[in-house]
């Protein structure tokens, strides 16, 4: 019988291979999530001291413990998807669903770590627009790094064409030219690059002003 042991000797069954991959992804994403936090600090510790120090917050009562649904790999898939088929209104409603995912994920690591409450978080990041203050002056106010130019001005033609679809703010266009399209398919095409850009881990240590865990 495999079972996963504790340091208070209590044993929790795990019937399966399977279980204990699950068991072993739960574990280290949730040492992720403590140095993201920072209630872990990683400089001047070797892989054991580290390992300890997780494992102590991960048996504390006092230390929260957030779970998060993440879709973020789902929403890309399925405007990747939709792009293919060529439903490109979806596309790029789901590459910004993509996008404000990804950057609120970083958002309430940052504010954790400046010990906001649950709460206010929640509030901060429902009632800032992402165009016009998640993108630009909110990533000033907590000293972030800026997004580079280039790819904000693509990020910001998605959004666009995603309010345009949402918003039913239809333009008459020529049948025969379909320009809509066009601009659809120039504006997918130029973002491609920029959601690599910003899914490289490189890029979501920085933004989040994290040290790189080891």
């Amino acid at each position: 019988m495999n079972t996963l042991k504790n340091k208070s000797n209590k044993k929790t069954l795990i019937v399966t291979r399977e279980d204990r991959r699950m068991v072993r992804k739960m574990i280290n994403d949730m040492g992720k999530s403590l140095i993201r936090d920072g209630f872990v600090k990683v400089e001047g510790k070797t892989p054991y001291e580290l390992s300890e120090e997780i494992w102590k917050h991960l048996l504390s009562k006092e230390t929260p413990m957030y779970i998060t649904l993440d879709h973020t790999n789902d929403l890309l898939k399925a405007a990747q998807s939709y792009e293919k088929e060529g439903k490109l209104e979806f596309a790029c409603l789901l590459y910004t669903l993509w996008f404000e995912h990804w950057l609120n994920s970083i958002l309430a690591s940052v504010f954790r770590r400046r010990k906001f409450t649950a709460k206010l978080i929640t509030q901060i990041i429902r009632d800032i627009d992402i165009s016009r203050g998640k993108t630009t002056w909110l990533l000033q106010l907590l000293e972030m790094p800026p997004f580079k130019n280039d790819h904000l001005i693509k990020i910001n033609k998605i959004i666009e064409l995603r309010n345009s679809f949402v918003h039913y703010k239809w333009q008459p266009f020529d049948i025969d030219k379909n320009e809509r399209k066009a601009e659809y398919e120039a504006a997918l095409f130029e973002v491609a690059k920029t959601i690599s850009y910003f899914k490289a881990p490189s890029v979501t240590i920085m933004m989040r002003q994290e040290e790189p865990i080891i």
